[in-house]
Protein backbone atom coordinates (compact mmCIF):
# COMPACT_ATOMS: atom_id res chain seq x y z
CA UNK A 1 0.00 0.00 0.00
CA UNK A 2 2.86 2.61 0.67
CA UNK A 3 4.09 1.60 -2.55
CA UNK A 4 1.35 3.15 -4.54
CA UNK A 5 1.79 6.33 -2.51
CA UNK A 6 5.32 6.63 -3.09
CA UNK A 7 4.50 6.13 -6.91
CA UNK A 8 2.39 8.59 -6.59
CA UNK A 9 4.34 11.12 -5.10
CA UNK A 10 7.13 10.25 -7.81
CA UNK A 11 4.86 10.75 -10.30
CA UNK A 12 4.52 14.60 -9.35
CA UNK A 13 8.49 15.41 -10.32
CA UNK A 14 8.34 16.26 -13.92
CA UNK A 15 11.43 14.37 -15.18
CA UNK A 16 9.41 11.20 -14.68
CA UNK A 17 7.48 12.39 -17.17
CA UNK A 18 7.03 9.75 -19.68
CA UNK A 19 7.94 6.59 -17.79
CA UNK A 20 5.90 3.43 -17.05
CA UNK A 21 5.59 2.84 -12.84
CA UNK A 22 5.75 -0.32 -11.19
CA UNK A 23 6.10 -2.44 -7.91
CA UNK A 24 8.39 -4.75 -7.09
CA UNK A 25 9.26 -5.86 -11.19
CA UNK A 26 11.12 -4.08 -13.90
CA UNK A 27 9.10 -3.85 -17.10
CA UNK A 28 9.87 -4.85 -20.47
CA UNK A 29 9.12 -1.00 -21.57
CA UNK A 30 12.00 0.81 -22.57
CA UNK A 31 11.80 3.48 -19.65
CA UNK A 32 10.56 2.43 -16.36
CA UNK A 33 10.18 3.26 -13.11
CA UNK A 34 9.99 0.61 -10.32
CA UNK A 35 9.33 0.80 -6.28
CA UNK A 36 10.92 -2.23 -4.90
CA UNK A 37 10.10 -2.87 -1.10
CA UNK A 38 12.78 -3.65 0.86
CA UNK A 39 11.56 -4.76 4.43
CA UNK A 40 8.22 -4.27 6.35
CA UNK A 41 7.84 -1.21 8.41
CA UNK A 42 10.47 -0.53 11.44
CA UNK A 43 10.32 1.95 14.41
CA UNK A 44 12.92 4.58 13.64
CA UNK A 45 11.77 6.73 17.22
CA UNK A 46 9.44 5.79 19.72
CA UNK A 47 7.80 9.18 21.84
CA UNK A 48 6.77 9.09 25.79
CA UNK A 49 3.36 9.33 24.21
CA UNK A 50 3.33 5.58 22.64
CA UNK A 51 3.69 7.41 19.51
CA UNK A 52 6.49 5.66 16.99
CA UNK A 53 8.12 6.97 13.59
CA UNK A 54 8.20 4.34 11.18
CA UNK A 55 10.79 3.80 8.57
CA UNK A 56 9.86 2.09 4.82
CA UNK A 57 12.63 1.28 3.18
CA UNK A 58 12.46 1.05 -0.60
CA UNK A 59 14.54 1.41 -3.62
CA UNK A 60 13.45 3.14 -6.58
CA UNK A 61 14.92 1.64 -9.64
CA UNK A 62 14.99 3.07 -13.41
CA UNK A 63 15.61 1.33 -16.29
CA UNK A 64 16.45 3.41 -19.64
CA UNK A 65 17.12 1.32 -22.93
CA UNK A 66 17.51 2.04 -26.71
CA UNK A 67 18.79 5.81 -27.53
CA UNK A 68 18.31 6.43 -24.02
CA UNK A 69 21.06 4.07 -22.77
CA UNK A 70 23.42 6.94 -21.85
CA UNK A 71 25.72 6.68 -19.00
CA UNK A 72 26.24 10.33 -18.40
CA UNK A 73 23.23 11.88 -19.21
CA UNK A 74 21.32 8.76 -17.28
CA UNK A 75 23.68 9.61 -14.14
CA UNK A 76 22.94 13.63 -14.21
CA UNK A 77 19.10 12.23 -14.80
CA UNK A 78 19.42 10.08 -11.55
CA UNK A 79 21.18 12.61 -9.58
CA UNK A 80 18.32 15.20 -10.31
CA UNK A 81 15.77 13.25 -9.47
CA UNK A 82 17.68 12.40 -5.88
CA UNK A 83 17.52 16.78 -6.08
CA UNK A 84 14.31 16.66 -6.43
CA UNK A 85 13.62 13.96 -3.48
CA UNK A 86 15.76 16.03 -1.05
CA UNK A 87 13.74 19.07 -2.05
CA UNK A 88 10.77 17.60 -1.54
CA UNK A 89 11.27 17.17 2.07
CA UNK A 90 11.45 20.69 2.60
CA UNK A 91 7.25 21.20 1.12
CA UNK A 92 4.66 19.55 3.19
CA UNK A 93 3.39 16.10 0.88
CA UNK A 94 0.87 14.05 1.69
CA UNK A 95 0.77 10.19 1.43
CA UNK A 96 -3.01 9.72 1.78
CA UNK A 97 -4.79 8.49 4.71
CA UNK A 98 -3.39 6.92 7.68
CA UNK A 99 0.14 8.39 6.81
CA UNK A 100 1.97 11.88 8.78
CA UNK A 101 5.01 12.04 6.12
CA UNK A 102 8.02 13.25 7.85
CA UNK A 103 10.64 13.13 5.04
CA UNK A 104 12.15 11.14 2.49
CA UNK A 105 15.55 10.24 3.35
CA UNK A 106 18.30 8.83 0.27
CA UNK A 107 20.13 6.61 1.94
CA UNK A 108 22.61 4.91 -0.94
CA UNK A 109 22.62 5.72 -4.74
CA UNK A 110 22.22 6.69 -7.48
CA UNK A 111 24.06 3.98 -9.08
CA UNK A 112 24.20 1.36 -11.79
CA UNK A 113 23.69 -1.92 -10.88
CA UNK A 114 22.53 -3.56 -14.14
CA UNK A 115 24.42 -3.03 -17.38
CA UNK A 116 23.26 -4.95 -20.99
CA UNK A 117 23.92 -3.75 -24.65
CA UNK A 118 20.24 -3.30 -24.62
CA UNK A 119 19.47 -1.67 -21.27
CA UNK A 120 20.65 0.12 -17.98
CA UNK A 121 19.62 0.23 -14.55
CA UNK A 122 20.31 2.55 -11.98
CA UNK A 123 19.22 2.21 -8.19
CA UNK A 124 18.26 4.42 -5.37
CA UNK A 125 17.59 2.98 -1.81
CA UNK A 126 15.14 5.88 0.26
CA UNK A 127 13.45 5.40 3.40
CA UNK A 128 10.10 7.07 3.60
CA UNK A 129 9.96 8.14 7.57
CA UNK A 130 5.91 8.85 8.94
CA UNK A 131 3.94 8.23 12.19
CA UNK A 132 0.86 6.12 11.41
CA UNK A 133 -2.20 7.89 12.60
Amino acid sequence: MKASYIIDILKRCELLDGFDFGVDFVDLSDNYVCIKCKNSDKIIRRYCDGENVMGYEFSVIIKFSGKERNNIANTDFCEKLAEWIIELNKKEFTMGEGFLPIKISLIDGPTSYEDSAKSIKYKMDLRFDYIKL
